[in-house]
């Protein structure tokens, strides 16, 4: 046995070497694992905020196609809101609600982060808020009767598309903690450094921006 503690350097090293191969394949496919989990719920998410882009887009172009007609109402003394334009400005909103309704209804079969998808439900009940009070108005606002139903109808949905959209920001940032794409050790230091130079670099942009006091001598 006077060759055994000699060969035990060998066969050290080579357990070592095979700990370590195992060491870095374990931590290559558990980050590919993870990345295949995360995919697809980045994808329904991205959807979504396509869909959301597109609806506060056509929420604009509706809102002033209806305050065009107040206007034009006002210095005609004659609400007109049979316009072919108009209508389909109010068309392309609905769709646009049907279209963010569907990427929810598939974000629902595709999101399960607890945090990602609780920003998800709380995004989908202010777009069921916009719904809702588009189809309290009969065919799209096109039924209502004076200026200042419009009006308020305008505000009322404003009002909800903004709250929706923060709501979707909120979903999109919840996103980018939880089902970013899976990264090492060293680039996620990184992102943290630069997240961090980021921000002080808008606190002292905003600092700049600020008015400052005026001297009263």
């Amino acid at each position: 046995m006077t060759w055994l503690p000699s060969i035990l350097p060998y066969v050290g090293g080579g357990v070592f070497g095979a700990l370590f191969t195992y060491g870095v394949t374990w931590v290559r496919e558990h980050r590919r694992t993870l990345d295949a989990y995360r995919s697809p719920q980045r994808q329904a998410i991205g959807d979504i905020l396509t869909a959301t882009n597109t609806l506060m887009v056509r929420e604009l172009e509706s809102r002033t196609a209806l305050l065009d007609c107040v206007a034009q109402a006002r210095t005609q003394d004659s609400l007109d809101l049979s316009g072919e334009q108009l209508i389909a400005t109010l068309a392309a909103m609905g769709i646009a609600t049907l279209e963010a309704e569907r990427a929810f209804q598939v974000g629902t079969l595709t999101v399960v982060d607890a945090p990602c998808w609780e920003a998800m439900g709380i995004a989908y009940v202010d777009l069921t808020r916009i719904r809702v009070a588009m189809a309290s108005t009969g065919a799209g606002a096109t039924e209502l009767q004076s200026l200042e139903e419009i009006e308020r109808y305008v505000e009322q949905i404003k009002g909800l598309a903004g709250r929706f959209n923060e709501s979707v920001l909120g979903l999109v940032h919840a996103a980018n903690e939880r089902v970013s794409p899976a990264e090492n050790l060293w680039n996620r230091r990184r992102r943290r450094s630069a997240r961090r130079r980021i921000s002080e670099h808008n606190q002292q942009r905003l600092a700049a921006d600020s008015p400052r006091p005026t001297s009263t001598d």
